[in-house]
């Protein structure tokens, strides 16, 4: 009827018209592709729609399209597939539709995320938080952390710093490793940071390195500066820096960890501390000598670059340093 009266039409090529009335079809194409003739059109058919069965309409849909669609398609259409499913999200009572769905959800905020769309990410966290169940932490652990750091950088990147740390704590308090709380660590130090609270940032990272064996110090302190800077220098008296581009891949998972809260230092101890930047860029060069190279490495060859050319005077060796650090950037094709 709804051929019959133009109010939809068949966009599948091939495909014309199914006359109703013959015995069989024209122009027959499996599983044809239509289009509402106008978005007025489509809005006058969903308000037919009966008030206690849109939600349910709504479900159906999404389970549907999360049947139809390939893999591909399905992360095309992500969107559609969670919008309609958690318009239907009180009727899915079952445990494993609810984790797949806050699954999915956790997926869509990323995505949103990805996007710069931070308010939608937040909506589509939020709801996959409260999918969980109660004792999620013990039953649905990866799926509960993930949800959780998500939402945490998605509340960070809203501004809304109180929602932030409100989930930053709820992390802390149940994540099972210091690996599992990293990136919690990372968000707080941004968070410290772009409110110019440089000291308060750089104390996270301090708690947050001693946690994974490193040791960053409460005040410069010269001669420890000295001997690091001597230390280092002397693994190196023996290596050409560009040689330094082929050390091998960092997999140590904990040092990377190390590399990373230590990148994300950089800018408080710039503007805090700034007497601390020898030390910083010698440790992650040093750490890097130790376990290889990582994207990361590049940051510390920079600044221990920048140290020699400006602090000590050696703007050759540092001016190699810079050059290694782009030559690894390169390679990791960053």
């Amino acid at each position: 009827k709804a051929l019959q009266e133009g109010l939809i039409l068949p966009i599948t090529e091939g495909y014309n018209f199914i006359q109703i009335d013959a015995q069989s079809p024209t122009n027959y194409v499996a599983n044809p592709i239509y289009k509402f003739l106008h978005d007025r059109v489509q809005q006058a058919a969903y308000s037919l729609i009966a008030e206690n069965q849109k939600q349910a309409t709504h479900l159906k849909i999404g389970q549907l399209l999360l049947q139809k669609y390939s893999d591909i398609e399905r992360e095309e259409k992500l969107f559609d597939i969670v919008g309609h499913l958690n318009q239907g999200i009180e009727l899915i009572n079952q445990l494993s539709e609810r984790e797949a769905l806050a699954q999915l959800n956790l997926e869509a905020g990323g995505k949103a995320r990805n996007s710069t769309a931070y308010a939608a990410a937040n909506i589509y966290l939020q709801t996959g938080i409260e999918l969980l169940r109660a004792n999620c932490w013990q039953s649905q652990y990866e799926l509960t952390l993930n949800l959780y750091i998500a939402a945490t950088e998605a509340a960070y990147l809203n501004a809304d710093l109180e929602v932030m740390e409100q989930m930053a704590a709820q992390v802390l308090q149940n994540a099972q490793t210091i690996l599992d709380k990293v990136k919690i660590y990372e968000i707080s130090i941004a968070a410290q940071t772009s409110q110019g609270k440089m000291l308060e940032a750089i104390a996270v990272g301090r708690r947050a390195l001693l946690q994974l064996g490193v040791e960053l110090p409460t005040s410069p302190d010269e001669s420890l500066i000295s001997k690091a800077l001597q230390t280092l220098g002397s693994k190196l008296q023996d290596r050409q820096t560009e040689e330094l581009v082929d050390l091998p891949l960092m997999t140590n998972s904990q040092t990377q960890a190390a590399m990373q809260l230590l990148r994300r230092l950089v800018t408080p101890i710039f503007q805090g501390m700034p007497s601390l930047t020898p030390l910083l860029g010698s440790m992650m060069v040093s750490l890097s000598l130790q376990f290889g190279n990582a994207p990361t490495s590049s940051v510390g060859y920079a600044i221990h670059g920048m140290v020699l050319c400006g602090f000590l005077g050696e703007v050759k060796t540092g001016y190699g340093f810079g050059k290694l650090a782009l030559n690894l950037l390169e390679q990791f094709n960053v």
